[in-house]
């Protein structure tokens, strides 16, 4: 699960967006999509927490993964700044038992991502693909310095940008293009706003879903009830008639959930 990584890339792929891609054949051979890596940024005890960034892509035969990840805190900004290749980086991977399925009955499968929430289905849209399922990949941004990925999902399906702006693809939210459209499978990453809406739309009540959730991690493995979110208790142990949820770690029982069990509040 720990690996020495060497670093091949890490170069800015939009407005606070950085492309980093890692040899590491251990984990190329057993990530899976919707997993995440636990990265600690350099070799010290600042800062004192790794960094939890999504698996967005591996390639099993030249025994690489790919990160794309934003530069928000000062974290990120030390991984944004790690420079040349070459650099090793120690990651906690493949992490989270939630992953996206990419083996399913259903024809078609919708990938809709919001912002940083993008990168984690494109390995999920390759593995889709490769499966002969027809994926439609809605991505929204809010606006055109943000767009990411496009040219990718394009090998793998349909897809459609949306910016909240107009200022690139079309004007709105990835739920405007589900005004007319039926949904019977789809897979979600981005923020918890868009994922309460796509759980309340019409198209999508009775549509297997699939959400990813982004979440701020300390441990990483489960052990320190740091990042946890309310699902439902669906087993007849867990609830009771005063309760009818329970909490569950992002990090180990996801970040992937299934859209029945998501409790928004």
């Amino acid at each position: 699960m720990r690996h020495i990584t060497k670093v091949l890339r890490n170069n800015q792929l939009a407005e606070n967006i950085f492309d980093m891609e890692v040899y590491c054949p251990e984990l190329a051979s057993t990530a899976q999509p919707g997993q995440f890596a636990h990265i600690r940024i350099r070799n010290s005890i600042d800062p004192l927490l790794r960094r939890p960034i999504s698996i967005c892509d591996v390639n099993k035969e030249q025994g690489t993964v790919r990160f794309v990840y934003r530069k928000h805190g000062y974290g990120t900004t030390l991984l944004s700044e790690l420079g040349e290749e070459g650099i090793e980086l120690d990651v906690l991977a493949p992490l989270g038992n939630g992953k996206f399925p990419v083996e399913i009955e259903s024809q078609q499968v919708y990938l809709i991502g919001g912002g940083i929430g993008v990168p984690p289905l494109l390995y999920a849209a390759k593995q889709l693909a490769n499966n002969n399922i027809e994926v439609h990949a809605i991505l929204g941004f809010a606006s055109k310095n943000q767009v990411i990925l496009e040219e990718e999902f394009k090998q793998h399906g349909n897809v459609h940008v949306y910016t909240i702006d107009g200022s690139y693809g079309n004007k709105g939210l990835v739920t405007d293009y589900f005004s007319n459209v039926q949904v019977n499978c789809y897979c979600a990453c981005g923020p918890k706003p868009m994922l309460r809406v796509l759980m309340s739309h019409p198209s999508f009540v009775q549509a297997r879903g699939y959400l990813s959730f982004e979440e701020h991690m300390a441990c990483g493995i489960g052990a320190c009830m740091g990042c946890v979110t309310k699902i439902k208790a669906l087993d007849k142990d867990d609830s009771s008639e005063s309760q009818s949820w329970k909490y569950a770690k992002i990090c180990d029982c996801g970040p992937v959930f299934t859209s029945e069990k998501v409790v928004f509040e």
